[in-house]
């Protein structure tokens, strides 16, 4: 929808503000745990980003509504070679 370099901007403003994200093993360890709201280690990605929203887990970057896990995504994808 937003296409490959939206995200990887959006991903390089969520960091700026999360300077100790800022590295691939910090990411993944980071979108694995959530924000606490799977179970047991149940539930996908998807259910963890519902829930975050239902919570109001949510960041705002660049004029975007995002949930923590969507921005950490958005973040680790902008790390990637293009």
């Amino acid at each position: 929808m937003l296409g490959a370099e939206r995200v990887r901007e959006l991903g390089k403003k969520y960091l700026s503000s999360a300077p100790g994200e800022n590295n691939p093993e910090a990411l993944r360890e980071a979108i694995s745990r959530g924000t606490g709201v799977r179970l047991l280690g149940r539930g996908s990605i998807d259910d963890t980003i519902r829930s975050e929203f239902a919570a109001g887990h949510t960041v705002l970057v660049d004029g975007w509504v995002l949930s923590v896990t969507e921005a950490r995504q958005a973040a680790l994808f902008s790390l990637t070679p293009a």
